[in-house]
């Protein structure tokens, strides 16, 4: 969710920048986009390591 929400609220900003210049600044796009790129890189860190974590208990259980 968190990954989502960092998403969502960088494109926000992009899509702001877009409409108060009125054009494709990429230099002002860009920190929009890592907004939304350093959340979802961090959500998918925190559940993949989830996933390994999970993994690991039930083959720990299961012996």
């Amino acid at each position: 969710m968190l990954g989502l929400l960092g998403t969502v609220t960088g494109m926000i900003e992009v899509f702001d920048i877009m409409a108060i210049t009125g054009t494709g600044n990429a230099r002002l796009m860009a920190s929009g986009i890592a907004r939304a790129t350093l959340p979802t890189m961090t959500g998918l860190v925190i559940s993949i390591t989830g996933l390994f974590a999970i993994t690991f208990l039930e083959r720990f259980i299961n012996n």
